[in-house]
């Protein structure tokens, strides 16, 4: 901290803020950088939670490893919630209603995905951060029930009546503000 004979005209007091970024190279022509800006705008902060959020893993799926890449945001700072992903394109009039109708019912912004294959739809929701992705599958029509998929643990899929899918979707919610805000 520096002492007032030190500080700007303009200044009452100054403050340093560091952030470890995540990149393995930071050094220019074999210089790192110290001082990045001195200024503070939306835009620094905007690249230190995207740069924050994104990650990287190997996915194993036994014949193949691939790298999954997603935004681990907050969900209050995702694009969207939830994404309804119908799991072939014979379902997409029966995920395209349930999308409507739980619209009007959600506290949150959701989006229907349209792609053909379940996986791209998997992939490009977690690129963006979605938090969670509701699959509609041929049990879905049948049963009245849907698998629900987080973002953080892919693999630990549960399965949710659609009858109660808004009103355990929006605690979720709810639950993710209060800790936001806490």
């Amino acid at each position: 901290e520096l002492t007032p004979d030190e500080l700007p005209h303009y200044a009452k007091k100054t403050q340093d803020l560091y952030f470890d970024y995540h990149f393995e190279d930071l050094s220019i022509d074999g210089i790192i950088p110290e001082v990045v800006e001195v200024s503070f705008g939306v835009e620094r902060l905007m690249l230190a939670i995207l740069e924050d959020a994104y990650h990287e893993e190997i996915v194993d799926s036994g014949l193949k490893k691939t790298k999954r890449t997603f935004l681990k945001l907050h969900p209050l700072l995702a694009p969207y919630f939830a994404a309804i992903i119908p799991l072939s394109p014979r379902l997409k009039e029966f995920a395209y209603q349930l999308y409507l109708n739980l619209l009007p019912r959600v506290q949150f912004n959701l989006t229907y995905e349209q792609a053909s294959s379940i996986g791209k739809s998997y992939r490009r929701q977690d690129a963006i951060g979605t938090y969670y992705c509701l699959t509609v599958d041929f049990q879905s029509r049948q049963g009245q029930d849907i698998t629900l998929r987080h973002r953080n643990t892919p693999h630990e899929q549960i399965r949710i009546n659609i009858t109660s899918l808004a009103e355990h979707l929006n605690q979720e919610y709810l639950n993710c503000q209060q800790e936001f805000f806490q």
